[in-house]
């Protein structure tokens, strides 16, 4: 298949679609995915999850695009995260809901899936199945798919400035 804009992709369509795995970081800023109160919200609290991913900074990638010829079984790669050193989460693509491909081919049926696009498939509980943590400044996070490699990011606070 022709690696172009597709939309209302089969699962053997968007299997053939991906052009690889690469490490991503996909960062949300909680107060803008919960809003600052809890429920009913008011139009200055409203919650907004994808605003609270895009924040310049949010997805670091790499540190590079691993093609799929280039893994041994991409449906069992084991995927962690560190944060300060200590391991707070460590899966398999094989623990996902849904392969890549059914993630794809899911994403296409809502909207055309230009070339280049990353899909993120999440992170899933942490390993002791405590509440997802709030980053701080200073915090280093490590996270890591085997095959494909390790991408390590400090947490820093946007000043006033910017």
């Amino acid at each position: 298949m022709t690696r172009c804009a597709a939309r209302h992709l089969t699962i053997g369509e968007a299997s053939e679609a991906i052009a690889g795995y690469v490490v991503a970081l996909d960062i949300t800023e909680r107060r803008h995915e919960f809003g600052s109160s809890p429920a009913p919200w008011t139009w200055s609290d409203l919650p907004a999850k994808t605003l609270g991913k895009s924040f310049d900074t949010f997805c670091p990638t790499g540190p590079a695009l691993v093609t799929l010829d280039e893994l041994a079984d991409p449906i069992r790669l084991r995927k962690r995260c560190w944060i300060n050193g200590e391991l707070t989460f460590d899966h398999s693509t094989a623990d996902m809901l849904r392969s890549a491909a059914e993630l794809v081919a899911l994403i296409s049926q809502f909207m055309t899936i230009p070339t280049g696009v990353i899909c993120l498939a999440g992170c899933g509980s942490t390993r002791d199945g405590s509440p997802i943590p709030f980053l701080k400044p200073g915090d280093d996070i490590v996270t890591e798919i085997e095959g494909i490699g390790r991408l390590t990011n400090r947490y820093v606070a946007e000043g006033p400035d910017r």
